[in-house]
């Protein structure tokens, strides 16, 4: 009886396909061209705004790691010198996800061609953040001042390779002591230093075993219940 009763249990969870769905994720932007960097002593606060072509959420969010030292300026390596804020906020300046990229390469490289060694550093927010279609965000990076990073991160001028649920608004850009919304912009560049990670359609489910599987697993419990039974 013990063994029919484990067999049913089996059929029945295989009718019901049960299997753990996996999320995959696909970057904001890529690039087609090498990139190459710009210098700014002061602090300041650099990313890009974006108008949403339809729902969805994004999971993540990240910072450039440019490690080619092709900015000629030392400590152009690999990783990051300091840890930085990076932050999405809404059109009107109200912070919706932070994360903290971490120093060295501690946080995790993820999608997104950047062609040689260059890479994308991510973190995951704590919750999902669902963008509305039609609605506009910011995604910004906070630079220390005479942070090498920010030459690693920043004036990007390369041809920039957009997801398709997302249409750039233009650079957004401002010098301050702390991570605040940044107002300024220059529609003439489409991207500056950060990216983040979209949620994409979960893999469908497995199929359910067909009933006449169901009937047969069931079928040879109870062929061997009965064999104990005469003995």
């Amino acid at each position: 009886m013990k063994l029919f009763s484990t067999l049913f249990a089996t059929a029945l969870a295989l009718s019901l396909g049960i299997v753990q769905a996996q999320a995959a994720t696909s970057s904001a932007l890529s690039f087609s061209s090498s990139q190459s960097g710009g210098y700014s002593p002061a602090a300041s606060v650099r990313g890009w705004a974006f108008e949403a072509q339809e729902n969805f959420d994004i999971v993540a969010l990240g910072l450039i790691d440019i490690t080619n030292g092709s900015i000629g300026i030392p400590g152009d390596g690999p990783g990051f010198a300091t840890a930085h804020s990076v932050v999405l906020w809404d059109n009107a300046g109200t912070e919706l996800g932070r994360v903290t990229i971490q120093p060295g390469t501690a946080s995790a490289v993820g999608p997104g061609n950047l062609n040689g060694p260059n890479v994308i550093r991510y973190e995951s927010l704590a919750n999902p953040i669902s963008v509305l279609t039609g609605n506009t965000y910011v995604v910004s990076a906070f630079f220390s001042q005479n942070s090498f990073d920010a030459n690693a991160a920043n004036g990007f001028r390369s041809t920039t390779i957009f997801d398709s649920r997302i249409q750039s608004r233009g650079l957004r850009f401002g010098g301050t002591a702390s991570h605040l919304f940044p107002t300024a912009s220059d529609p003439r560049f489409s991207f500056n230093a950060t990216s983040f990670l979209i949620a994409d359609a979960q893999q469908p489910p497995a199929v359910p075993l067909p009933a006449s599987g169901i009937l047969l697993v069931m079928g040879i419990g109870g062929i061997a219940a009965l064999r104990r039974k005469r003995r």
